[in-house]
């Protein structure tokens, strides 16, 4: 089972408001990525590819998808009801997350091995890698806008199962640190102070079937 736990983080800069409520729900599942009413009585498919991923900008009119199409993933963007069109710049990344001031996009790319962090202007640009030499997922932004949550498997560390740190890094590549182990899919309350995640933790200090096997659960 895993559980959703909060750890903290304090953050020094002043934080922006919390963004407009979407009228609608971002869903991604094994083969594709909808829209849903938040009463759950409509879907709308969206053009996005098995293993999708996106956000919706701040002001709750556009947009980010990562699709999977000429043998390889791209960013796109367009309003819920589209058209989408490529961000320039975003061929070959994957999970963005939009800045909460709408400026930038936060998005992974693969080089191998390798899985970074990097930054995109919004409207396009040129990819800025903010980590380096792991296996990094899920960014997921500050309400400030001054740090990046995600993931982190350490490829040196994969027996007898992956482990997955859940880190923290400045916007300028700084400031690289552990928040939690056993950590991953992080977001931020709105003050940015915590940050909920996902954890395969044992069940409040109890010993799990299994434990520390790939057939472990709690």
């Amino acid at each position: 089972m895993r559980l959703l736990l909060v750890a903290s983080l304090i953050l020094g800069a002043a934080l922006t408001a919390p963004a407009p409520a979407a009228a609608e729900l971002l869903g991604f599942g094994s083969t594709g990525a909808w829209l849903i009413a938040d009463d759950g009585a409509t879907r709308t498919a969206l053009p996005a590819a098995v293993g999708a991923s996106g956000s919706w900008s701040p002001d709750g009119e556009r947009l980010v998808l990562s699709t999977y199409s000429r043998s390889a993933w791209r960013l796109v963007v367009g309003p819920p009801g589209g058209p989408f069109g490529e961000v320039p710049g975003g061929a070959g990344l994957e999970e963005p997350a939009w800045s909460p001031d709408g400026t930038t996009l936060a998005a992974v790319t693969r080089e191998g091995p390798i899985r970074r962090i990097v930054l995109l202007p919004a409207e396009g640009g040129t990819p800025r890698p903010i980590t380096a030499g792991a296996e990094d997922s899920h960014p997921a932004w500050a309400p400030d806008g001054s740090t990046i949550a995600f993931d982190r498997v350490d490829p040196a560390v994969q027996q007898p199962v992956p482990v997955t740190d859940l880190m923290a890094v400045g916007t300028d590549g700084t400031g690289l640190r552990v928040v939690t182990k056993d950590g991953r899919d992080p977001d931020f309350s709105p003050d940015g102070t915590r940050i909920a995640f996902a954890s395969a933790r044992d069940d409040y200090g109890e010993a799990c079937e299994n434990e520390g096997t790939e057939d472990g659960f709690c």
